[in-house]
């Protein structure tokens, strides 16, 4: 409930450079198995859109954020909800930058422009550029079409210089010296190509948490 919680005196994470972290939404519809997520047996819920822009806007007078950034486990869950909020913030003139994490799949080239237009750097879920990986990670019932999606998305945005991160998980159990070629070929492609490069790759190992 947005009206419960005390946004006037919301705490900063970085008072200095003047970053805000928040949330719209909680849980994700996603079963990756590679992902803490899912264990926590929450649905995809999330603020209405109204509410939404209505926070935005008041932290926008009252902390003046440089950037905001959301900590929704899967920012753009639904597409509809995301070109809502975004067409908002425009509305609204909202002036501050803003950071999510999301898939590449569930992205539009229009919904790219809309995150461009609002100042978004957005970082892409990809963790893997191999299809044998995507089936065991349960990425996406169907990994080529997935991997293709995403090749088309993070091109997208590097034709419109959309700010990114493109991220890849290495050692999920099963990998393989093949699997790891496939997904360093697909960071590779990606980079290919005489037009504007305006994100990056990282990458980390798999690992268990407690």
């Amino acid at each position: 409930d947005p009206t419960r919680i005390d946004w006037t005196h919301y705490p900063w994470h970085d008072e200095k450079q003047r970053v805000l972290w928040l949330s719209l939404s909680r849980g994700c519809p996603f079963k990756c198995a590679y992902c803490a997520e899912p264990q926590r047996g929450t649905n995809w819920n999330n603020y209405a859109v109204e509410d939404a822009l209505d926070i935005l806007d008041g932290l926008a007078r009252t902390h003046a954020p440089n950037v905001g950034c959301f900590a929704d486990p899967l920012f753009g869950a639904s597409r509809k909800w995301t070109e809502a909020l975004l067409d908002g913030i425009q509305e609204r003139q909202l002036q501050n930058m803003f950071w999510c994490e999301t898939r590449a799949d569930l992205m539009t080239p229009a919904l790219l422009d809309k995150f461009r237009a609002c100042r978004f750097k957005v970082d892409f879920g990809l963790d893997t550029g191999s299809e044998t990986m995507a089936r065991r990670m349960v990425k996406s019932p169907s990994p080529a079409n997935y991997l293709r999606k995403a090749r088309e998305m993070i091109a997208h945005a590097n034709s419109i210089e959309l700010f990114h991160d493109t991220y890849v998980l290495f050692n999920f159990p099963g990998e393989t010296p093949e699997t790891t070629r496939e997904t360093q070929e697909f960071v590779v492609s990606i980079a290919e190509g005489n037009g504007p490069i305006s994100g990056w790759v990282s990458s980390q190992s798999f690992f268990i948490l407690p």
